[in-house]
């Protein structure tokens, strides 16, 4: 009998490649929003200290430093703000392509359902032609022995 030859197989190898692309983006993503995260969090840590340095030498500072203070201050505010919004758009690309690799994996699944369910049958069909053909072997020895 023929060898099993599944129709979709090119269809499922694209999947497959799709599939490990996405996951890969997923993970490029996950590496970028933990960066934005540490950046992130490095900025507030460093907005910490400023106010912890102004307000240990609040005496010893002239009305410039204050300016001068106030001013980075204001300055680390805008970078965290636009951090923490870097951070928010590479969080929903995440879960976008989270979601993408999941619906990929899905439709891989389903394809590779329907390999197994042909490669099922086909190995019941080779199973039912080999029987039938030993069956065969069998009826034909024993007509050969019952007109010898």
């Amino acid at each position: 009998m023929k060898r099993f030859v599944f129709n979709l197989q090119t269809v499922l190898d694209v999947r497959r490649i799709r599939e490990d692309q996405l996951r890969a983006e997923l993970a490029a993503l996950c590496v970028q929003e933990r960066q934005a995260a540490e950046r992130l969090a490095d900025l507030r840590r460093q907005q910490v200290q400023l106010g912890e340095r102004v307000l240990r030498n609040h005496e010893a500072l002239t009305g410039a430093d204050l300016l001068a203070a106030a001013r980075a201050a204001e300055q680390l505010r805008r970078v965290i703000e636009e951090s923490d919004q870097q951070r928010q758009a590479l969080a929903e690309r995440r879960e976008t392509k989270a979601e993408e690799t999941s619906e990929a994996a899905t439709q891989r699944k389903m394809l590779e359902n329907l390999r197994e369910k042909a490669l099922g049958r086909h190995r019941q069909a080779v199973a039912v032609a080999a029987e039938r053909q030993t069956d065969d072997l069998c009826a034909r020895r024993r007509g050969l022995c019952l007109t010898t």
